[in-house]
Order: C-alpha cells, then sequence, then structure tokens
C-alpha cells in the first residue's frame, strides 16, 4: 500500500514489483501498467504501507545471496578440479606402474 498514484506507479515500474499496488485511495496499479480508480471498500485492513528501506533490504539479502553462490561454485569448481587432479595421478602411478612391470 502506497501513500500516492505516483509512489504506486514508482513501484511498479522502477522498482519491478510484480504485484499489485494500492493507494491510500484506493487505486490499483497492476504490474501491466492498468490502473484502476478506487475507493477503500476492497482494501483489507490488514494491508502495510510499502516500505522502501524493507525492499532495499530485501535487494541487499538477494545480492548477499548470489554472491555467496557464485563462492560456493567456485569452491566446488576447485573441489571437482582436485577430484580430477587426484584421479588423474593415481591413474598416472596406475599406468607408470605397469610400465615398470613391463621392462
Amino acid at each position: 500500500m502506497c501513500d500516492s498514484y505516483e509512489e504506486a506507479k514508482h513501484i511498479v515500474k522502477e522498482k519491478n514489483v510484480r504485484k499489485v499496488v494500492i493507494t491510500i485511495n484506493g487505486e490499483k496499479v497492476t504490474p501491466f501498467g492498468q490502473t484502476t480508480a478506487g475507493g477503500l471498500q476492497g482494501l483489507k485492513r490488514s494491508a502495510q504501507k510499502f516500505d522502501f528501506a524493507e525492499v532495499d533490504n530485501l535487494e541487499k539479502e538477494i545480492r548477499k545471496y548470489k554472491n555467496e553462490i557464485v563462492q560456493l561454485e567456485s569452491e566446488l569448481n576447485i573441489k571437482q578440479m582436485d577430484d580430477r587432479e587426484y584421479t588423474t595421478r593415481k591413474e598416472l602411478d596406475q599406468l607408470k606402474t605397469r610400465r615398470d612391470n613391463l621392462r
């Protein structure tokens, strides 16, 4: 829920919120750009005012988790490389042993 129609439009367009945003006056702005003028009859009393700080915090949290994913993927790649190196060294040792047995 927002204070004004302009704020609702900003949330939907600029913040890329994919939900219906409703103003205090009952105007609705959809993610598809549709607007509906309206009264307060359809609003639930439990509706909360849209909090930009909360959205910003959630966006920071998303970035943090994305960075953690990148770090974990990097660590996984290193682990997989280490595993391949171990397997390759083991195979090399086996080949050396076979070579030495053939001599």
